[in-house]
Formats: structure tokens, sequence, C-alpha cells
């Protein structure tokens, strides 16, 4: 009798543990088809903690000046949104500036390519393409000023995009705002000793983000007025256009200094052989 007690018992035993590890796999396979399923929801709530991580600083200094959290993460964030919105202006307006001026300019540029001037122009001499460069110039001149037409149509297409961006801007603003009572709940879900050492790290890692971006965006100020300054010397075109797209494409890890180079050094390299070797 205590040996079929024992058997059942062990029985039992498997069966629940069998019973642990299929549910456990089964939340497991759920939990990630959620997440694949609301992966672009996620997405945003993620983007919008990064922003929240790295203005939250500057609230808290606003915060110990005594004014309320609303107020501080208000004028925190205006002024964030405000300083996004100069910088993607102070891009898109010279470049719209300078693919006008560009055009205008095809015929002189043609004309200086065929007379051999430049990087172009000796290309063109070598291969003799001056009457191709000739007969495509006006339809490059009527392309590049009707260029207004496809951005105003893919601009349609981006409301999505749009609506992503609001959602990011209102998700970041509710976690700057009740970052403090957020960070007490989850603490305290954890044991004295352990929200402390959290919150001391989580304080640590908050600090090297901000500056992380801090420094990231300090280096492509940086970039950006040295590749200008450099290409108003070398009397390189564009030189405001390329020094905004250097310092814009260096807030990109790792491959934004790469990308912000190619078209610089080429432009540079049309303009003159030293020219482009110096960039």
């Amino acid at each position: 009798m205590a040996d079929g007690r024992q058997s059942e018992s062990r029985d039992a035993e498997l069966l629940r543990s069998v019973f642990v590890i299929l549910s456990g796999a089964l939340a497991f396979f759920v939990a990630v088809f959620l997440l694949w399923k609301l992966k672009r929801i996620v997405g945003l709530v993620v983007i919008a903690a990064f922003f929240a991580i790295i203005l939250n600083p500057l609230v808290d200094v606003l915060t110990r000046l005594r004014l309320r959290r609303s107020l501080a993460t208000t004028i925190v964030f205006l002024l964030g949104v405000a300083a996004f919105a100069g910088m993607i202006y102070t891009f898109v307006r010279p470049v719209y500036d300078a693919g006008q001026d560009f055009a205008r300019d095809i015929p002189g540029f043609v004309d200086r390519a065929q007379h051999g001037q430049g990087r172009v122009g000796e290309l063109i001499r070598r291969f003799e393409l001056d009457q191709k460069v000739k007969e495509n110039a006006p339809k490059l001149q009527q392309a590049l000023r009707n260029a207004g037409g496809p951005a105003v149509r893919t601009a349609q297409k981006v409301a999505s995009g749009l609506v992503a961006l609001l959602t990011i801007l209102v998700v970041s603003f509710l976690m700057l705002l009740e970052a403090p009572t957020i960070i007490s709940s989850f603490l305290s879900l954890l044991s004295p000793e352990h929200s402390v050492q959290v919150r001391r790290i989580g304080q640590d890692a908050a600090r090297a983000v901000t500056g992380y971006m801090a420094g990231n965006l300090l280096i492509s100020v940086i970039a950006g007025v040295l590749t200008y300054v450099s290409l108003k010397v070398l009397g390189v075109p564009f030189a405001g256009v390329l020094g905004l797209w250097v310092g814009f494409a260096d807030l990109l890890p790792l491959v934004g200094a790469t990308i912000g180079a190619i078209p610089t050094i080429a432009i540079a390299f049309i303009q003159s052989t030293g020219a482009g070797i110096a960039m």
C-alpha cells in the first residue's frame, strides 16, 4: 500500500511539473506573439521613454528651483519640441533653397564643365560627353524645378508618421510628468535594500544616457561648423547645406560620420581634386 501511494504521489508530482512547464512555455509564446503584434506600439513607447530619460534631468533641475513638476515638465517639453522643430527647419529650408539655386545654375555649371573647369569638366572632356551633357541639361533643370510636386505627394503619405510622432510626444510628456510616481511604484515592489540599489543604478544610467546625447550633439555641432568653414575656404558650393548635413548625419551612432562625409567629399571632388582630398 505504501509503495502504491508513493508511486501515485510521484505521478502527481510529475504531472504538476509537466503542467507547470507547458504553462510556462505557453505563456512565453503568448507574450512573444503579443509583443510581435504590438511591436509598433512597443517601439513608440520605448522611443518615448528614451526621450523622457534624456529630458528628465532638466526637469529635476527646475523642480529644485521650487517649480511645480507640471510647470517644469511643460517648460522642458516645449523647449525640446521647439529645438527639434528648429533643427528640422534649419536643415530642410537650406536644402530646398540650394536645390532651387542649383537648378538655376545648371546652364553655368554645364558651361564650366564644357570648358573643362573642375573635376567634372575634366571627365567630360576626356570621355567626350559634352553633347550628352548639353542635351540633358534642360531636362535636369526642369526636373529639379518640378521636384516640389513629388515632395508634396510624399508628404501627404506620411500621416501615419505624424501620428506616431504625436504619440511619442504625448507619451514622453506623460512619462516626464509622472516619472517620480512611476519610479516609486516600481521600487515599492522591491525590498528596501534592493530599491536603494536599483534607484542609484537607475540614476547613474540616466545621467550616462543624458551625458552621451549631450556629448554627441556637441560633436555634431563641431563637425558641422568645421565642414562649413572648410568648404567655404576651399570655395566648394553649397557649404551651408553640406555643413548641416554632416551635423545631422553625425548624430547617428557608428555610421553617421561616414554617411555625412560621402556626399560632402564627392561634391568637393566635383569642385576640384585638391578640395576633395582636403575634405
